[in-house]
């Protein structure tokens, strides 16, 4: 709410492209031999492994106060079964928070790639989640992302996001991991924990790891063009006024922005996403989703998520 692009109306406008386009209106009518690369608008479906399961290997104490928010809150007794099911059984397989193959068959009827990022240490306690990659149910999973043709990246900890060395110590163990599963892609990236990010800092760290690309550039409680822009681009040091390697891809819109922080109604945030599309559309950008799988309890989120990908993807 302190940002100039809200107090001004314009945090749903990716305002730098449209500066763009008006400069290269002007430059083409003065040297008409001028050409740039075309580009070609782009669903990214995006996924945060903060809790890959809510029943299976959680603490009695977490698996006991979600189900009681699932009766009271929720109102949803079949909810707070499944959980209770999926730590008594020890079956990841029912885990009600095991949605990844469905969201992998759902960018895949949609012939998109989804991107997992995984937690790759702890420093803030449960806030960073109850999972280890080492876990033999974590690389079962990642071994199947990777087989299915879909994405693995990093989601670096809650508190590692003034660290430099903390961010190199959890990619070089999130590469471990992917490397005994035969993953080596051509690019590695994903988001910070909790959308902790600091200019320059965060980046600067990415960049030294050896990361490729970033998507924490967003904000949690309002969705749009944080950037200004709705494409990926270089990333800058403004301390040592130095371009870095590293790519920002920027967020756009994240699942508990839309119900949780804004509060919207299905209707008004299936409205809003039509319009945060339709103007990523008009310059051929990068439409970057961040969907947890643990926001897919219920067949209401399933739905609003088919719905989501429908109009981002179709139109």
């Amino acid at each position: 709410h302190a940002s100039i692009a809200y107090q001004e109306g314009f945090l749903l406008r990716p305002i730098v492209n449209e500066y763009l386009e008006v400069l290269w209106a002007v430059m083409r009518r003065l040297w008409q031999f001028l050409t740039r690369p075309e580009r070609r608008y782009r669903v990214v479906p995006t996924h945060d492994v903060d809790w890959p399961a809510i029943g299976y290997k959680t603490p009695w104490s977490l698996v006991v106060r979600g189900a009681a928010g699932d009766l009271i809150k929720r109102r949803d007794a079949r909810l707070a079964m499944a959980r209770v099911r999926a730590k008594v059984r020890g079956d990841f397989a029912c885990d009600p928070a095991n949605t990844f193959d469905w969201l992998m068959t759902i960018s895949e009827q949609h012939d998109l790639r989804s991107e997992f990022y995984f937690i790759a240490d702890h420093t803030a306690g449960i806030r960073d989640g109850v999972y280890s990659l080492e876990e033999p149910f974590i690389q079962l999973l990642m071994r199947q992302i990777h087989q299915r043709g879909h994405v693995i990246g990093l989601h670096p900890s809650y508190e590692s996001y003034h660290s430099p060395e903390q961010i190199a110590h959890e990619f070089s163990r999130l590469r471990t991991v992917a490397e005994s599963l035969d993953y080596i892609p051509s690019r590695w990236g994903g988001r910070q924990h909790y959308l902790r990010w600091e200019n320059p800092t965060t980046w600067q760290a990415w960049d030294d790891a050896g990361l490729d690309y970033d998507s924490t550039v967003g904000f949690a409680d309002q969705v749009g063009f944080r950037s200004g822009a709705c494409y990926e681009y270089p990333a800058f040091n403004l301390y040592t006024r130095q371009q870095l390697r590293l790519k920002e891809r920027p967020l756009i819109v994240m699942d508990c922005t839309l119900f949780d922080y804004m509060g919207l109604s299905v209707d008004e945030a299936t409205e809003l996403l039509s319009l945060l599309a339709q103007r990523c559309r008009m310059y051929e950008g990068e439409f970057v989703l961040l969907w947890h799988n643990s926001y897919l309890l219920t067949e209401t989120q399933r739905q609003f998520y088919r719905e989501a990908l429908h109009i981002l993807s179709e139109g």
